[in-house]
Parts: structure tokens; C-alpha cells; sequence
């Protein structure tokens, strides 16, 4: 009978370990495309996520929507887009960061009168 407790308290137990491993995932990486003038290290600081943190499936739509907030309010960028997906292998989230840079320099006509007299 102690045999069999014991047994089914082990198997208890990796059940649900196995069951908040799959809850779970590690972000593997964070690629960002679309950046020319803005460094990787000030969107990276931006978002409330790094690579190698562990986040649950549920709150991948919350981290979205807060690092999207986070990039639009510095006015660096037009359009930010933030997709989550898994990889095959290991089951880790790998992220891809697209964003779309302002510009900083606008073109204009300058117009300007060639003679100082205006009679």
C-alpha cells in the first residue's frame, strides 16, 4: 500500500510539473527588422520582455499590446507591428519586431523672393 501511495504521489507530481511546463515558455530570441537610424538597443529597452525570460501563453497578448504602447509613445516610429510565434523544436517563443521609422528629415520648397525692391 506505501508502494503504491508513493508511486501515485510521484506520478502526481510529474503530471503537474508537465502541465506548467506547458504553460509556460522561455523567449529564445528577439529579432527586429525595419530600423535604420534607431539602435536595437533602445527598442529593446522599451519592451517590458527580454530574451531568455520565462512568460505563460495568456499574458503573449498582453506583452504585445504593452511593448506596442511602449514603441509608439516615443514618437520614433510610424508603425510597430509585433508578432509571437513557437519554434518547432524546443517549443521556445521566438519574437519578430517590424517597425516602420519616421522621418527625421522633411522635404520642403523654400520660396523666396530674388529682388529686395518690391516696386
Amino acid at each position: 500500500m506505501k508502494a503504491f501511495l508513493a508511486f501515485f504521489l510521484f506520478h502526481c507530481v510529474l503530471v503537474f510539473a508537465g502541465f506548467s511546463q506547458a504553460e509556460n515558455a522561455t523567449i529564445a530570441s528577439i529579432s527586429i527588422n525595419g530600423n535604420k537610424k534607431t539602435k536595437e538597443n533602445t527598442i529593446l529597452r522599451e519592451l517590458p520582455f527580454s530574451a531568455g525570460d520565462l512568460v505563460s501563453y495568456a499574458d503573449t497578448a498582453k506583452l504585445r499590446f504593452v511593448a506596442t504602447q511602449n514603441l509608439n509613445n516615443t514618437l520614433l516610429f510610424n508603425f510597430v507591428n509585433i508578432y509571437f510565434r513557437t519554434d518547432s523544436i524546443s517549443s521556445n517563443l521566438l519574437i519578430d519586431i517590424n517597425v516602420d521609422e519616421r522621418w527625421y528629415i522633411w522635404p520642403g520648397a523654400t520660396l523666396s523672393l530674388a529682388e529686395t525692391n518690391f516696386n
